[in-house]
C-alpha cells in the first residue's frame, strides 16, 4: 500500500442540507497508486472477506465504463461512493457494505458529481439491528491521465477527510439541493455541459463531414430551444415570486384598513414589491383604493404567471423532441449508454427536474 491515502473520506454525519461553505484554500488532487489498491486499502474496514472482495470486483469491472464516460463526457473526474452499515457484535462492531458501490459518475468536482446523481439516486436503508456507519463509508474521486504511451489510465485523487475540504466538498453539493430553483439550475448546467463533452467527442470520431454538419446543425437548435425555455423559466419563477409576496401583502392590508393610514399602507404596499404601481399608487385617497390597486396588481401578475406556463407547454416539448433528436445521434455514434442515460432520463417528481 502507498503511503498516501488515496481516496475520499467524505463526512457523512451531515444533518439537512446546510449553507455550502467555501473550501479554505485551492484543492490540488493529489494522484499516486492504483484504483484496486485504493479499494484494497478501505476494504479494511469491512468484517467479511466475502464483502471486501464482492465490493472491489463491482468497482474495478465498471473500469471500462468509468473510462468512457470520461472520454465521452469531458468533465474532470468520476465519483465513487460505497456506504457501509455496522451492527454490534461479539468481538466488536461488525461492518458489512450498505448496498452495493454506487457509480455517481462525472462532473467537474465532486460536489458537482454527487448533486447531480443525487437528484435521481435512491439510498439502501440499513438492514434490521444495523445502522449508517458514516466513519467508515468512503468516496473515491477518480481522474483520467495519460500515460506517455498515451494509454488511459485511473488515477484517485486525495481530497483531505475532516471538516476543512471533505466536509466543504459535502455541504456544497448539499446546499445545490436544498433550494428547488438552485437545484434545477444545477442539474440544467451538470447537463449542459456532459452533453456539450458529448457532441464534441463525436464530433471527433465522424469522419464524414456531411454527418457532422448534421451534429452541429441539431446541437446549435437544441441550444437556441433551451436557451429560449431557461428564460422563459427564469421569468415564469420571477412572476411566482412576486404572486406570493402579494398575496401575503393584501393579507397585510385587509388588517391595516381599519387602522392605518393611506400614507402607511403605501408604504408597505411600496416596500413588498419590487416594482409596485407607484403612479396609481400616487393617486390614492382611501385605504380600499390601495387594495383594489394592490389587487388589480396581483391579478396582472397572475395573468403573467399563466401566460408563462403556456409557453412552457409549448416550447419545453421543443426542446424535449430536439433533445431526443440529438441523443439518438448520439447512440448511433456509440456514446456510453450511462452517460445518455444521465443526460436524458430523470424522476419527473423531483423539482429539480425540468
Amino acid at each position: 500500500m502507498r503511503n498516501l491515502i488515496l481516496a475520499v473520506l467524505l463526512v457523512l454525519g451531515v444533518a439537512g442540507a446546510a449553507a455550502a461553505q467555501p473550501l479554505p484554500q485551492p484543492w490540488t488532487p493529489q494522484f499516486d497508486g492504483d484504483l484496486g489498491d485504493v479499494i484494497e486499502y478501505y476494504n479494511q474496514r469491512l468484517t467479511d472477506l466475502a464483502d471486501r472482495k464482492r465490493m472491489r470486483d463491482e468497482v474495478v469491472t465498471n473500469r471500462k465504463a468509468m473510462e468512457a464516460a470520461l472520454k465521452w463526457s469531458g468533465q474532470r473526474g468520476f465519483l465513487i461512493e460505497q456506504r457501509v452499515q455496522k451492527t454490534a457484535g461479539p468481538t466488536g462492531w461488525q461492518r458489512r457494505p450498505l448496498g452495493g458501490p454506487v457509480m455517481h459518475g462525472v462532473g467537474a468536482t465532486p460536489a458537482d458529481a454527487y448533486a447531480a446523481s443525487t437528484l435521481r439516486t435512491s439510498l439502501e436503508a440499513p438492514l434490521p439491528t444495523f445502522q449508517f456507519d458514516p466513519d467508515s463509508s468512503f468516496f473515491i474521486w477518480v481522474e483520467p491521465h495519460r500515460t506517455w504511451t498515451g494509454a488511459l489510465k485511473l488515477r484517485p485523487a486525495e481530497i483531505p477527510p475532516g471538516e476543512g475540504f471533505a466536509g466543504a466538498v459535502r455541504q456544497e453539493a448539499l446546499a445545490q439541493l436544498a433550494d428547488v430553483a438552485v437545484a434545477r439550475a444545477s442539474l440544467e448546467d451538470h447537463r449542459a455541459r456532459v452533453l456539450e463533452g458529448m457532441v464534441k467527442q463525436l464530433r471527433r470520431e465522424t469522419a464524414n463531414a456531411e454527418r457532422r454538419e448534421r451534429l452541429d446543425r441539431q446541437y446549435l437548435q437544441y441550444r437556441q430551444q433551451r436557451d429560449k425555455v431557461r428564460e422563459i423559466q427564469t421569468r415564469l419563477d420571477q412572476e411566482l415570486r412576486r404572486a406570493q409576496r402579494v398575496d401575503g401583502l393584501m393579507n397585510t392590508l385587509n388588517v391595516l384598513r381599519g387602522v392605518a393610514t393611506v400614507a402607511t399602507m403605501v408604504m408597505q404596499v411600496e416596500a413588498a414589491l419590487d416594482n409596485p404601481p407607484t403612479q396609481q399608487l400616487r393617486d390614492a385617497r382611501t385605504p380600499d383604493d390601495v387594495i383594489r390597486i394592490t389587487d388589480e396588481y396581483r391579478r396582472q401578475t397572475g395573468d403573467r404567471v399563466e401566460a408563462y406556463r403556456r409557453e412552457m407547454t409549448v416550447e419545453g416539448p421543443r426542446a424535449r423532441d430536439l433533445q431526443l433528436e440529438l441523443g439518438e445521434m448520439l447512440r448511433q455514434g456509440n456514446a456510453p449508454p450511462a452517460l445518455q442515460n444521465r443526460l436524458f432520463l430523470c424522476p419527473t417528481d423531483h423539482p429539480g427536474c425540468p
